[in-house]
C-alpha cells in the first residue's frame, strides 16, 4: 500500500472518530441537561402533594370543571401533574430520557393519571382548540397499554435511541377511542 493512501485512510478514520465522539458527547450533554431541568422544575415535595390531591379527586370520583371558579385550584394541580408527565414523555420521545427507566418507575402513576383524567384532558383540548395538549403523554400511554411490541419495533427503538412515532398522528382518532374505552374500564 502506498504511504499516501495509508495517511489518507488514517485521516478519514480520525475525522470520523472525532465526529462520532462529538455526536455522542452532545447527546449525553442534552440528556444531562434534560434531567437537570426536570429536577429543578418539579421539587419532589410539591409533586408529591399534587399527586395526593389528584388521588383524593380520584377516590372521591370527582372531575374538576374548567368553567367553575371553585375548581380552579384542582385544575391548576392537575395541569401541574399532566405537564410534569408531558415533559417526561417528550423527553422520552426525543430520546433524552430512557423509556424503560421511566416505565419501570412511573408507569402506574402516569397511566392511571392520564386515564382517570381523560375527560379533563379532552375538555382542555376542546376549550383551547389544541389537540396537541399532552400528546406525548397520550402517545406513551397508547404505546404502553395498547400497542403490541414486536422484535422489529424493539430493534428500531434501540437503533434510533427513542420510540418511533410511526403512524401516531394519522391514527389519533382511533387511538383516542381505544383510550376512552380503556379509561372506562379502569377502576
Amino acid at each position: 500500500m502506498d504511504q499516501g493512501v495509508a495517511i489518507l485512510i488514517s485521516a478519514v478514520i480520525a475525522v470520523t472518530s472525532l465526529f462520532i465522539t462529538g455526536t455522542f458527547n452532545r447527546r449525553l450533554m442534552r440528556k444531562q441537561h434534560t434531567y437537570q431541568v426536570l429536577e429543578k422544575l418539579n421539587p419532589s415535595e410539591r409533586f408529591d402533594e399534587a399527586v395526593s390531591k389528584a388521588a383524593k379527586l380520584i377516590s372521591d370520583g370527582r372531575m374538576p370543571r374548567l368553567d367553575c371558579r371553585e375548581d380552579e385550584a384542582e385544575c391548576d394541580n392537575l395541569d401541574f401533574i399532566l405537564n410534569h408527565y408531558e415533559f417526561i414523555s417528550a423527553a422520552i420521545v426525543c430520546g433524552d430520557v430512557d423509556e424503560k427507566l421511566v416505565r419501570r418507575v412511573e408507569d402506574g402513576r402516569m397511566r392511571r393519571t392520564y386515564l382517570k383524567f381523560l375527560p379533563y384532558i379532552e375538555d382542555n383540548r376542546e376549550l383551547r382548540s389544541d389537540i396537541k395538549m399532552w400528546e406525548n403523554l397520550e402517545f406513551l400511554i397508547h404505546r404502553w397499554e395498547l400497542q403490541e411490541s414486536d422484535q422489529f419495533t424493539n430493534f428500531v427503538d434501540r437503533l434510533i435511541g427513542r420510540p418511533p412515532l410511526a403512524n401516531f398522528h394519522n391514527e389519533r382518532a382511533e387511538i383516542a377511542t381505544s383510550l376512552r374505552d380503556l379509561a372506562a374500564r379502569i377502576k
